[in-house]
């Protein structure tokens, strides 16, 4: 169970990682025109559960 926990964990600190690189990347644009809120959303929502590191 621990190393599921740590597994678990790892692949969120990556999709963090790469959506911030993403981010970043000149002339990228969502493609939908709400998608960045709604990662910001759902990224909030992790935190306010405890499920995602800072």
């Amino acid at each position: 169970p621990v190393a599921v926990g740590q597994g678990i964990a790892a692949t969120r600190q990556l999709a963090k990682r790469q959506l911030t690189w993403l981010r970043n990347e000149p002339g990228w644009q969502p493609l939908h025109g709400d998608l960045a809120r709604q990662l910001d959303e759902v990224a909030r929502s992790l935190k306010t559960l405890g499920r995602c590191p800072e």
